[in-house]
């Protein structure tokens, strides 16, 4: 037989004749293994954690078989320990701040152990009671129950009764706690109180006041949604409130995803994601099967209120206590209340069994009523104290309900009354001063006048008025910067010059009204009509064309311009564009010569503002007028290293002659293909393989095949074929 191991402790069980010369050695470790499932203490650090998989191996030493785990460290949120599914005694230490989930793989209950808290548990492996998992091992005691210090109970004192008879002391110590109202400001899951008006602070208050969370109960339908292959549960909470990090308690959860109810049902760590949704991580990190989206049936959502845990640094007064739920809270009022209730023993009263001045009960219920056993009343309240009931007033201050005159003396006490008031008296006015043009009349009533003025009749002191008597009159002279609505119509003769703004003339009949004589700029839509004569260097409409004039920059080999158009920005500019595409048979462009003029267009390399710019190309007439020569820059003194072509076989052979089709008209035609033609002869075509402009429209490929270097090729291996005909000729 092979060797096995058992199933909680996973310590090796030998088969007969195995591990010859060895079992002793197995069998000392199988008693070490014995003695850390016993006595074993280890501990473990969840920095940064939200979860952690205890080690388990067989036959050696591991985590998970300790009896006594302790946790330390800082984790970021509540940690789920996963634990293998096997029976099994653990004593569980949390000493850190967030709560710890005991989870077993594949089991189906958890058990949340507060922070600051040891608690026995174990894990029920079989289901003895009624599921798998995690189960406190501390629900209740037999006999007497003794306590040395601060007993704090997490839930219902359901046996109340029987504890106040035992309670042979002083009974009524029960009515004796009060609540507390302080001032102090929440960051994550420390309160601090910076002063306290009234009370004491004990864990187990439920604390209220701006900001800070409350506790709900609410039930949502169909409010969850899973992902395939995540343990991550989104749920849609409308308004929720909550800060990642706090933690709700969902029940009721139909399967969904791949999730069974028990995969669904505790406490959980929530992430916020939205005003309504926040995420979950299922329990004991199962992942889902498929993603479902709004599902899950009437669930039951429990967001706790905010309560405190237990002191830091405080004790019932000022400093730092640790409360159950993560938040960011500004400085305000905060009141505890309902939830925690000292207990006084009565000096030299043992029975009890209680040793200390305090025991504090968290969400103690109490039935029945109370009373109150004292009231004062401070300055400016009458009738107190109380001890049973009674009225509480504000003090008469003496003062008469009236209507006081301004200036009114008001005499006010500490605390906010009016003890004293009295009239005042306004007086009389006994002088108005005024300055020009204004002036006044003085005396006990005076009153205010024009003091200087010209002319006769109301004066007119609207923001815009009109005049209607008495007129402007003619003055001898008036300079207006700044007038509107004059009667350019009418009452206005003589003439305007052009240095004013004007046409020059009286009248817009007529020929030679406006001469243009110097450089001169045109914007918008302008129509000339007739014979126009702009006789300034160069006239500019709208920015781009300048119409005739002399040659702008002097060039002896151009005397005089017929029109001169220029690209006005920096790039990707048209200094010229005629458009004919309006009207069928239109022309776009045409140039007429005479039988003298030396050619139509010429082109000129580089800015017309340099010295000298040579003609690298032009368009002329042959023939006295007979045909079109297309020219380009050839001249010997424009080229160097001039030698016999030989490579023309190898372009000529590299050229593939095609036969397409025409997409835009769909004709067919022969030629060539702009893009293999750059592979042989680069300098035939103009523009790159499948560029776009900065809109993504196509900027297509343009090809010469009059260009010298295409022609070239052609006439270099026509002549080698002249060459070896006239060779074959011969023999």
């Amino acid at each position: 037989m092979s060797t096995s191991y058992s199933t909680s402790l996973q310590i090796a069980l030998m088969g007969d004749g195995d591990q010859s010369s060895t079992w002793g050695d197995t069998t000392n470790t199988n008693w070490n293994l014995m003695e850390q499932a016993v006595t074993g203490v280890t501990g473990i650090s969840l920095t940064g954690l939200t979860t952690r998989t205890l080690l388990t191996l067989n036959g050696t030493s591991d985590e998970s078989r300790n009896i006594v785990l302790v946790f330390t460290g800082s984790p970021s949120a509540a940690v789920t320990i996963t634990a293998p599914l096997v029976n099994k005694t653990y004593i569980v230490t949390n000493n850190t701040s967030q709560i710890i989930y005991m989870y077993a793989t594949g089991g189906v209950v958890s058990l949340a152990i507060p922070a600051g808290t040891t608690a026995q548990c174990y894990c029920d492996a079989a289901g003895v009671n009624g599921s798998t998992g995690f189960y406190s091992a501390m629900t209740s005691s037999a006999g007497n129950f003794t306590i040395s210090g601060n007993l704090a109970v997490a839930g219902t004192d359901t046996q109340l009764s029987n504890f106040a008879a035992a309670y042979v002391g002083s009974t009524p110590a029960l009515g004796a706690y009060t609540g507390a109202t302080f001032t102090g400001y929440i960051s994550g899951t420390t309160l601090t109180v910076t002063a306290v008006s009234s009370g004491a602070i004990y864990p187990g208050q439920v604390i209220t006041g701006t900001g800070i969370g409350a506790g709900s109960t609410t039930s949502l339908s169909n409010a969850l949604t899973t992902s395939s292959g995540s343990p991550t549960v989104s749920v849609t909470q409308p308004s929720h409130g909550l800060t990642t990090g706090n933690s709700v308690t969902i029940t009721g959860a139909s399967a969904i995803g791949g999730l069974t109810n028990a995969n669904l049902t505790g406490t959980f760590v929530v992430t916020v994601t939205g005003v309504n949704t926040y995420t979950i991580t299922s329990v004991g990190s199962v992942s889902a099967t498929s993603t479902v989206t709004n599902a899950g049936g009437v669930i039951t959502v429990v967001i706790p209120a905010t309560e405190v845990l237990s002191y830091i640094s405080g004790s019932g007064g000022t400093g730092t206590y640790l409360i159950n739920r993560t938040q960011t809270v500004s400085s305000t009022t905060i009141t505890g209340s309902q939830g925690a209730y000292a207990i006084t023993p009565n000096p030299g009263d043992n029975s009890q069994n209680i040793a200390t001045t305090a025991f504090v009960q968290n969400a103690l219920t109490v039935t029945g009523g109370g009373s109150v056993t004292g009231v004062n009343t401070g300055t400016g309240l009458t009738g107190g104290p109380i001890t049973t009931s009674g009225t509480i007033s504000i003090a008469n201050t003496g003062v008469t309900a009236s209507t006081y005159a301004y200036p009114a003396s008001v005499t006010v006490n500490a605390q906010g009354q009016i003890t004293a008031i009295s009239s005042g008296s306004a007086g009389a006015v006994t002088a108005v001063n005024a300055t020009t043009p204004l002036g006044s009349t003085g005396g006990s009533t005076p009153s205010i006048y024009l003091a200087s003025y010209t002319g006769s009749g109301a004066v007119v002191l609207a923001s815009n008025p009109t005049l209607t008597s008495p007129t402007l009159g003619i003055p001898a002279s008036v300079t207006l910067t700044n007038a509107t609505g004059l009667p350019l119509s009418t009452g206005v003769t003589g003439t305007l010059s052009t240095s004013n703004g004007g046409t020059g003339a009286s009248s817009l009949a007529g020929a030679g009204i406006a001469t243009v004589s110097a450089n001169n700029s045109f914007s918008g839509a302008n129509t000339f009509s007739g014979i126009n004569t702009f006789t300034g260097t160069y006239n500019t409409f709208n920015n781009t064309l300048n119409v005739g004039g002399l040659n702008p920059y002097g060039y002896s080999y151009v005397a005089n311009w017929g029109l001169f158009a220029r690209v006005p920005g920096s790039s990707n500019g048209a200094a010229l564009v005629a458009d004919a595409s309006q009207y069928s048979g239109s022309l776009a462009l045409t140039c007429s010569i005479g039988a003298t003029s030396s050619g139509f267009v010429n082109f000129v390399y580089g800015s017309f503002g340099t010295p000298f710019n040579p003609v690298i190309g032009s368009i002329s007439q042959t023939g006295g007028g007979t045909g079109t020569a297309y020219n380009t820059s050839s001249d010997r003194r424009l080229k160097t290293n001039i030698v016999d072509y030989s490579n023309s076989g190898a372009v000529i052979d590299a050229i593939k002659p095609r036969s397409f089709t025409w997409v835009k008209t769909g004709l067919a035609d022969t030629g060539f293909i702009a893009d293999e033609i750059q592979q042989v002869i680069p300098n035939a075509v103009n523009g790159e393989p499948n560029a776009v402009d900065e809109n993504g429209n196509p900027k297509y490929q343009a090809l010469d095949c009059s260009t010298p270097e295409m022609i070239a090729n052609i006439i270099a291996e026509l002549q080698s074929l002249r060459k070896r005909v006239a060779a074959l000729e011969a023999k």
